[in-house]
Formats: C-alpha cells, sequence, structure tokens
C-alpha cells in the first residue's frame, strides 16, 4: 500500500486488487470464522485510507505542476481537472501523448536495473492492453493502428519509442503526477464504493464483532476524506436506512454516524435531520435521548426557522417523559 501510485511498483495496484477480491470471498462466505472477517474489514480500512490518500495527492498535485515549466504540465492540469470533474476514465489517459507515455520515458531514461525493467514491461503491457480494450470498445477510438505498432515495437525493445520519436524529458515529478493519475482509475481505485459499502453493511451484522468493527472503522475513513460524502450520496442514505433497523444498538450507532457526517458536512443537516426528530419519540430510552442531544446541537447551529420549529416541537412532545 505503501508504494501504490510510485511509477517504479505498478503491480502493487495489481497485487492490491487481488487482495481485495479475495477479502470480499471472505466477507461473502458465511462459513468463514468472524476473527478472519474482523481482519478483513481492518484490511479494508487500510486499502481505502491508500485510496484516499492517492485521491488527494491527485487534486493536490496541481499546484506543484503548475510550478514546473515542462511541455507535459497542460496535459497533466487538463487531465487532473478531468478527475476532479469525475469524468476521467482510462480512454482518456492512451494516447501517445498522454500519461503512459510520461511514464514509459521515464522508466525507460533508468532502464538497467531489473526493478525498473519489469516495472517498464508491466506498465507497457497495461497500455497495450488500454488501447486494446479502446479499439474493440469504441468506433472512435483514441489511438491509431500505427499507434498501436509503436507500443508493440516498444513491448520487444524498451528504448524504440524514445530512440525512434522525439518527447521532452519527464522528470520524476512528472512521472509521479503521470502515474498517480493512470492509476486513480485503476480497478483497485474504482472499488473504494465497494470497501465502504462492506463497512457498512458490518454495522448490521448480527455478529458483535463486526458490528463493532464497522461501527469503529467507518468514522476513520470519513475522517480521513470527508470528500468520500460527496462522491458516495449512498454512504449517508445507508446510515439513514440503519436508523430504522429494528436493533436499538445498530439505531444509537446510526445517529451517531449521522452526527460525524453532518459535522463533517454541515449542508447535510438540511436534508438528515428529520431522522432525528423521528428518532426522538424512539422506544427506546436510549436512543431517544441521543436524537434529543443531537437535535439540540442542530438546533443551536442552525437559523432556519422552518428547522428550529420542527426541532422544538419535538422536544415539546417529550415534556412529559420523566426519563428524557
Amino acid at each position: 500500500m505503501n508504494v501504490l501510485g510510485l511509477p517504479e511498483w505498478p503491480g502493487a495496484e495489481f497485487l492490491l486488487r487481488s487482495m481485495l477480491a479475495r477479502l470480499g470471498a471472505i466477507m461473502e462466505d458465511e462459513k468463514r470464522p468472524i476473527p478472519q472477517k474482523n481482519l478483513a474489514l481492518d484490511i479494508f480500512t487500510m486499502m481505502g485510507s491508500t485510496i484516499s490518500d492517492l485521491q488527494a495527492h491527485v487534486r493536490n498535485s496541481a499546484r506543484t505542476l503548475q510550478s514546473i515549466p515542462s511541455p507535459h504540465t497542460n496535459r497533466l492540469l487538463k487531465l487532473i481537472q478531468i478527475y476532479q470533474d469525475e469524468t476521467l476514465d482510462e480512454q482518456q489517459l492512451i494516447r501517445l501523448s498522454g500519461p503512459y507515455r510520461m511514464v514509459v520515458e521515464y522508466l525507460a531514461s533508468k532502464d538497467g536495473d531489473a526493478q525498473v525493467t519489469s516495472s517498464l514491461a508491466l506498465i507497457l503491457a497495461h497500455w497495450a492492453k488500454a488501447c486494446l480494450h479502446s479499439v474493440d470498445k469504441d468506433e472512435s477510438p483514441q489511438v491509431l493502428p500505427a499507434d498501436l505498432l509503436k507500443i508493440r515495437n516498444t513491448i520487444h525493445d524498451h528504448t524504440w519509442l524514445s530512440s525512434e520519436y522525439e518527447f521532452d524529458t519527464v522528470d520524476s515529478t512528472i512521472a509521479r503526477a503521470a502515474f498517480n493519475i493512470i492509476t486513480s482509475v485503476s480497478q483497485f481505485c474504482l472499488h473504494q464504493k465497494y470497501i465502504m459499502k462492506s463497512l457498512l453493511l458490518a454495522i448490521n451484522s448480527p455478529h458483535p464483532q463486526l458490528k463493532s468493527k464497522g461501527l469503529k472503522n467507518v468514522p476513520q475513513l470519513l475522517e480521513k476524506d470527508p470528500t468520500i460524502l460527496d462522491r458516495q450520496p449512498v454512504v449517508t442514505q445507508y446510515i439513514i436506512k440503519c436508523s430504522d433497523d429494528p436493533s436499538p444498538m445498530v439505531r444509537g450507532s446510526a445517529l451517531g454516524l449521522l452526527e460525524k457526517c453532518m459535522l463533517l458536512k454541515p449542508s447535510l443537516e438540511k436534508q438528515a435531520y428529520v431522522k432525528p426528530v423521528l428518532l426522538a419519540a424512539d422506544e427506546n430510552a436510549s436512543v431517544r435521548k441521543k436524537a434529543l442531544k443531537l437535535l439540540k446541537e442542530i438546533y443551536q447551529r442552525n437559523d432556519s426557522q422552518e428547522m428550529r420549529s420542527i426541532i422544538s416541537i419535538a422536544f415539546l412532545k417529550r415534556l412529559k417523559d420523566v426519563e428524557d
């Protein structure tokens, strides 16, 4: 995980993707022992955190690139903007002047070391596969047949492309930014939604250990990367759904998570405050108290007369309840 996104370690994404598939199989197998699933949830959390770090590096690399006088800078900045707009896919990276070419040229300049040679071979294989996928999938592919031939020749001779066709020098910063962009749309990184879903499902588990692990690890990921709430609205929706669970423990925990989400993303309060209003009349005293506490905080943070009015009614309904 520590080397994900480094051009010298392209195999990291493949290994993590394979591990993710195995961990997913463990979580879905009802016969697997709980300690194994508990460990899988911990590794899921580490993977989710690693993906968030990479995504943050891609977003923040724009500032670094702007200070580098390189002809490659503008190409990468445009791709970063597309990434931030959440419309970037692998087909936009395969052009002969794009990120794959930059990484290949960078590694080719260091060729001679066994590790670099194997890394270069793997990246060329990925590039070729992405190009072939583009040709098979798209009526207007991003690469021409002549480009495919050039990549094929470079697979056999790693220096062929740079020796036959001039390309501006690529330094380590440009290469790192280019490979981070490539990795950000890899299959492993695209599975962050699956990782979050697995952690959320653990909250509903009948097993106390898994439930506890889910309740602990979901906030960790959200604190690490609050933008998950923007990119994955399903997270908030699922937490709200959990607040309807038959178990008082799950309802109370969902309220705690909902409070965390509101603090990380205050704009959620206007659409999510209705749920603690409803839970203020919950049959369980502990859940009611949590809901009333959260409503008090929401009331104090907001000036909306409509919200304050609805919250006040919820409090007035509990005046006769000695437990509250």
